[in-house]
């Protein structure tokens, strides 16, 4: 209910029960049916009484089963705001006309609180005591027709009018609990986001650490054994041209061979620690293990990939899979990485209840899609209802093998 930003509508969270909490449904329930059976106060009297019955007549009658269809209409059809505020108008309209109507009872003037707890849910309070005031007026107008005692009037005056106020101040209390569970939850889901954040920077810290070492030892390699073997190589090359037509000439040319050899060895290991793109397959399993929400890895014919290639499937990953932690049905995700027909095929799907509404591209998927872009790549999103969420990226392969 958009009323004042403060309370729920007396019917909405009734009528979605999925939404909100528990303890606002039931507060809810329990309000729809005090107003019913302050309603029901007002015609049993009439109804169980014949003379009465005869007085009423059917406009009576008629307001009386308005009054409680404009009441509960917000159960069957969730307001807007200026509906919600007609609502109000309507139920205040036809409770003063149902007082004034005859027959003039002293049990009528119970609408005028069920009345003055909907008009306090969606309008200011100035205003809510401005209602107050005039249903008072009625009340006096009535009770003063049934009896000439101003003592009487005096004493239903104080009650119903201490009744409404006592009502105007549970509402606006249920307002300001309102209003802390929902700063609250926004802190949550700010914490989440954090929480989430933090993750995603542990996990590029942690291989950021990885690479570091790898480059660490491969330079080590190359700096000591490297040059170490490569010395070594060169003093056996000079040594087989000496002892060329000596017994010692073949040993010594083998022992040539076998240091060319290891010093290609050490050189190819080298290289493939500075190679960039590490293990894709391996830098997901950790992702998909340390996601918060649990995800299945396929991890299929993924050719050798460049450092761009296999930054952007892994942030692509990463994304895909924050975003859908962040829904609050989903509850798993397939994670799906192959080489399909010349192209590497990443695929990320929730089970989430999915939207007939496109998907918003933020700031996230946005990078991602960049990330592809640059690359000569795409990304595409959709959703559906009952299909979750689905991000598929492709990436040309260029020709690369498979490994």
């Amino acid at each position: 209910m958009e009323h004042r930003g403060d309370v729920a509508p007396v019917g909405a969270a009734a009528s979605d029960p999925s939404g909100g909490h528990a303890g606002d449904t039931g507060i809810i329930a329990l309000a729809i049916v005090g107003g019913v059976l302050a309603w029901v106060a007002v015609l049993l009297p009439t109804v169980l009484d014949p003379q009465l019955r005869v007085q009423s007549g059917w406009p009576w009658f008629t307001l009386m089963v308005a009054y409680l269809v404009v009441f509960l209409a917000d159960t069957v059809v969730p307001l807007s705001a200026v509906g919600e505020r007609v609502q109000a108008a309507a139920l205040l309209l036809i409770g003063l006309t149902v007082m004034a109507l005859p027959p003039v009872l002293t049990t009528t003037p119970i609408l005028t609180v069920t009345t003055t707890v909907v008009v306090a849910a969606v309008l200011p309070l100035a205003w809510t005591l401005g209602v107050v005031a005039l249903q008072m007026l009625v009340v006096v107008w009535v009770v003063g027709g049934v009896t000439s005692n101003p003592e009487a009037v005096l004493i239903w005056v104080a009650a119903y009018t201490g009744f409404q106020l006592f009502a105007v101040v549970l509402v606006h209390l249920q307002g300001r609990a309102d209003r802390a569970r929902r700063a609250l939850d926004t802190a949550h889901a700010e914490l989440r986001a954090r929480h989430d954040e933090l993750a995603r920077a542990q996990a590029d810290l942690a291989e950021a650490t990885r690479e570091a070492e790898r480059l660490r030892i491969a330079r080590d390699l190359h700096d000591t054994m490297g040059h170490q073997l490569t010395a070594l190589a060169l003093n056996l090359e000079a040594l087989s041209h000496v002892t060329a037509d000596t017994p010692a000439g073949p040993p010594t040319a083998e022992c040539r061979d076998l240091a060319r050899g290891l010093l290609t060895e050490v050189r190819g290991v080298v290289g493939g620690m500075r190679e960039p793109g590490p293990d894709l397959a391996a830098r997901l399993r950790r992702l998909t293990t340390s996601s918060p929400l649990p995800a299945g890895l396929v991890v299929e014919d993924v050719p050798s990939l460049t450092s761009p290639q296999a930054d952007a499937v892994y942030h692509g990953v990463q994304e895909a899979l924050t975003n859908a932690a962040r829904h609050p049905s989903a509850t798993r995700a397939e994670v799906t990485v192959r080489g399909e027909d010349g192209e590497l095929v990443m695929r990320i799907v929730d089970d989430g209840p999915g939207s007939s509404t496109p998907p918003i591209w933020g700031n996230g998927l946005t990078g991602m899609n960049e990330r592809f872009a640059a690359l000569g790549g795409i990304i595409t999103v959709a959703t559906a209802p009952g299909e979750g969420f689905r991000v598929v990226g492709r990436l040309p392969l260029d020709g690369t093998g498979t490994t």
